[in-house]
């Protein structure tokens, strides 16, 4: 199965990482190395999760 990642840029998400923490955003930017780049426009900020902390990112799930 091929993903284009044009289809999943500024989706709502959010990103489990290793330490069981939950970033919950729209997907800005994600690299060959799954460095991935969250925004929250209602805290008006933006979060980096390097890739080897990310355990897995889920579309469509707001927590």
């Amino acid at each position: 199965m091929s993903l284009n990642l044009e289809s999943i840029l500024r989706k709502p998400c959010s990103c489990y990482t290793a330490e069981s923490e939950v970033v919950v955003g729209s997907l800005t930017a994600i690299d060959g190395v799954f460095n991935v780049v969250l925004t929250n426009k209602e805290k008006e900020e933006q979060t980096f999760v390097r890739g080897e902390n990310v355990v897995y990112v889920a579309f469509g799930v707001r927590e």
